[in-house]
């Protein structure tokens, strides 16, 4: 019974392979604009871009995703108290991160990378997603 309601639930931390990502991507941004760009507006683009990460880092976190239904889930985020129930879509499997779509727009699509749940909790969510 514990096993099927760890199936259902999935604790979510915050992510490092996703600012990794992040922080290549600004770091090919900065190369190419050095071929192109002066230096000085070089450094200025790349604070733009240090500054709008730490923006977009600060926005509210998933802490915690629950099934309650084939379609109806439980979404738990880190700075509200209170969890909202949400209607998945679907949900798309890229290897690395899982993408899921919600019918409503006032939320966000949510991506969920493999370094912010266990093992065992990622093969699980991999394997809800084939069976969708």
């Amino acid at each position: 019974m514990a096993e099927s309601s760890q199936h259902q639930r999935y604790e979510l931390r915050p992510s490092r392979i996703a600012l990794g990502f992040q922080l290549l991507c600004l770091a090919l941004m900065f190369i190419l604009w050095l071929k192109i760009l002066n230096i000085w507006l070089c450094l200025l683009l790349l604070l733009l871009g240090l500054l709008s990460l730490k923006w977009l880092r600060k926005h509210r976190q998933v802490k915690s995703l629950a099934q309650l239904d084939l379609a109806e889930w439980v979404i738990q985020y880190t700075d509200l108290q209170q969890a909202q129930h949400v209607q998945i879509k679907h949900m798309i499997d890229h290897s690395f991160y899982v993408v899921v779509y919600f019918n409503e727009k006032k939320h966000a699509n949510l991506i969920i990378w493999q370094d912010q749940m266990s093992i065992l909790a990622w093969k699980s969510l991999k394997s809800r997603v084939k069976l969708q």
